[in-house]
């Protein structure tokens, strides 16, 4: 058995109101390259998400918290520009803040599986030898 294999935990952080979803992974990328870039056409292109998408994601999150989380004027001479609103910009600082947390819980969870998982790796592989032994001298 190889115990250099690496178990571990992973989860991926979601925000709910009232039962309905407000951000996820995906969606607060298309929110972190709009707070940089203030154009959806370039957050998109940083964050991989088509753009109707991206907006999709906009809009369920502003509908699931009843807050506008960005503006934006349309183009024109200068081209649009979106931006995030003050509610959008503390979405986004609030679910990096608990993404922190959550990575650092998971850190320590793997630590603890890395020295469980050598143990029960171990303890399986004393196990099956025991056995293949029982197994000969019930056969010899």
């Amino acid at each position: 058995m190889d115990f250099s294999q690496r178990f571990a935990a992973g989860a991926d952080l979601e925000f709910f109101h009232n039962g309905r979803k407000v951000l996820d992974p995906v969606s607060f990328e298309v929110l972190r390259a709009l707070s940089t870039t203030s154009s959806i056409q370039d957050a998109v292109h940083l964050s991989g998400v088509p753009y109707r998408s991206a907006w999709e994601y906009i809009k369920n999150s502003t509908t699931a918290l009843g807050l506008d989380i960005v503006s934006g004027r349309s183009g024109g001479h200068g081209g649009g520009q979106t931006t995030l609103t003050p509610a959008g910009r503390a979405l986004l600082g609030l679910y990096g803040s608990v993404q922190q947390e959550k990575d650092g819980l998971l850190a320590r969870i793997n630590r603890q599986l890395d020295r469980d998982w050598i143990f029960l790796a171990k303890g399986e592989a004393r196990i099956r030898q025991r056995d293949e032994t029982s197994e000969t001298i019930l056969r010899g």
